[in-house]
């Protein structure tokens, strides 16, 4: 997405403001409407994201403003919104209106998330900014380099830069070396890396959106859409049947309980852990009411679909309700469970761009050079050819070249010298939930360039799961 922040016409200044930055969701949430009007003010500089955007991120922490004391009282200034999967933190906007920029507001922003940031183990901030903004001057002045560019959309005639910050985090060498014991660092990677695909949970109102054509419709299609490609596995609680068993019990015969019988299930879970977790959730979730021992049916229902995935080890559990979202912060750390909004969690199974000039290199060896290009289905002939060159078994062949599905599509690269393949590697395209890949390298051994070939598909790789 490309956005920035233009500069003000003048460089008249009052004196300094008061200034707050906004945090909690409970503090957010009434700042969402006047984030998104300034925004889609902006559009050409910050980016369009829908409504239900800023308002998933304002729920999960993800949407920091800027407030200034008036005499009307706090006022939006700014805001910051920020994503991404772990390690790599991506900054979507920042932004600050014209009548409170030069006061540092952007720079108080960005370097309180870049402090959150390495106390969360991040190992780098990213953003995408377009190449005609003035707004550069400010990543430059914060140290974010460019690392990659992409075009921009047609009709602006513009260029993407790709700028990334790398974090102070304490590499695993670091830590080696002044670790006392194996638990004195714990960057928790055990608890986010999975050797299958992950688990997650989703509740009731997700599958809901779905079948009511809701407006989170088409993020539900594309998570469930992720589940049969593998990507991920999706499961559900008991109490995820139970429901639609209560709400449908005058119908003799509910499509919708028919539909969520047949979706992977959790299994019971022993009812005095069943209690204590619930209990243990419900002191987070919904503090008031569980200190009144006024929990509604609706609060408990959503505690026990919960409590079963934390205690099936789930990756993350999918919702789209605000109290749970809330607690995104405290639930990943008390239990290891990534609560993650319907729309945020779809944009995550997004692979990135995979533009063919982008990919493209060449390595001059004396006389010769080599190329990397993008492999098309109208090239297929000549890889089968490379293949059957080097003794690649057919079975082999058909994994190694096929090009995907439209929600999984597979990168496939080719090096040539001398207008002959002389090495060439595939991979799924990277997903942020996708815990490993398996990618298929091949080399012509014998050919003067092949070290430089692996070198190159190797690097293309490398750029494409940073990406």
């Amino acid at each position: 997405m490309e956005f920035g922040m233009r500069r003000p016409q003048t460089s008249r200044r009052d004196p300094s403001p008061e200034i707050t930055i906004r945090l909690k969701p409970s503090e957010v949430e009434s700042y969402v409407e006047a984030v998104q009007t300034f925004a889609d003010s902006e559009r050409q500089a910050l980016g369009f994201f829908p409504p239900r955007a800023y308002e998933d991120a304002a729920l999960q922490g993800n949407l920091w403003v800027a407030v200034v004391k008036t005499d009307r009282g706090e006022e939006y200034a700014g805001h910051l919104y920020f994503g991404g999967g772990f390690p790599r933190l991506r900054i979507f906007q920042i932004a600050v209106k014209e009548a409170w920029r030069r006061y540092g507001l952007g720079s108080i922003l960005l370097r309180r998330l870049i402090q959150e940031a390495a106390s969360w183990n991040y190992m780098s901030i990213s953003a995408r900014v377009a190449d005609d903004l003035n707004a550069n001057a400010f990543w430059d002045h914060h140290r974010f380099e460019i690392v990659d560019t992409r075009p921009g959309g047609t009709t602006s005639n513009r260029h993407i830069l790709v700028r990334q910050r790398q974090l102070n985090t304490p590499t695993l060498f670091d830590m080696l070396d002044s670790a006392k014991s194996p638990t004195d660092h714990d960057l928790r990677l055990a608890e986010r890396l999975y050797e299958k695909s992950p688990v997650y949970a989703f509740d009731i109102n997700v599958l809901m959106d779905l079948i009511k054509k809701r407006p989170r419709a088409a993020d539900v299609s594309r998570i469930i859409s992720a589940s049969f490609a593998n990507s991920i596995r999706l499961f559900v609680a008991p109490e995820f049947i139970a429901e639609l068993s209560e709400a449908g019990k005058e119908k003799e015969d509910d499509p919708i309980l028919g539909i969520a019988e047949t979706l992977p299930q959790f299994p019971n879970l022993p009812d005095p852990e069943l209690r204590r977790l619930t209990a243990e959730l419900a002191k987070l979730v919904f503090p008031v009411r569980a200190r009144q021992q006024r929990l509604r049916p609706r609060d408990l229902s959503d505690l026990r679909h919960l409590a079963t995935a934390a205690y099936n080890r789930a990756a993350g559990f999918i919702t789209s309700d605000k109290a749970i979202l809330k607690r995104r912060a405290v639930l990943l750390h008390k239990f290891s469970v990534d609560v993650v909004g319907v729309s945020e969690f779809a944009e995550w199974l997004v692979p990135p761009e995979w533009i063919d000039r982008e990919h493209r290199a060449h390595n001059y060896l004396g006389e010769s050079s080599i190329e990397a290009v993008e492999v098309r289905e109208a090239d297929r002939g000549q890889n089968e050819a490379f293949f059957a060159s080097i003794d690649v078994p057919v079975e082999e062949q058909q994994n190694a070249l096929a090009e995907g599905h439209r929600g999984s599509p597979r990168r496939r690269l080719a090096v040539l010298g001398d207008a002959r393949t002389i090495a060439y590697a595939s991979w799924p395209a990277p997903q942020k939930v996708t815990p490993k890949v398996d990618v298929f390298v091949y080399v012509d051994e014998s050919a003067p360039a092949a070290e430089s070939a692996l070198d190159c598909l190797f690097s293309s790789r490398m750029k494409d799961s940073s990406s």
